[in-house]
């Protein structure tokens, strides 16, 4: 059970993590950057 949290978890910050360099990619500034974050 922890186990599946600990996956859940990882996986959203990955999302998140995959959306900022988008937004990089995109060439968003940094405060629309931390406002998503």
């Amino acid at each position: 059970m922890r186990l599946r949290e600990r996956e859940n978890e990882e996986r959203c910050a990955m999302r998140k993590h995959e959306l900022v360099l988008e937004l990089l990619r995109q060439r968003k500034s940094v405060k629309d950057i931390e406002e998503f974050v």
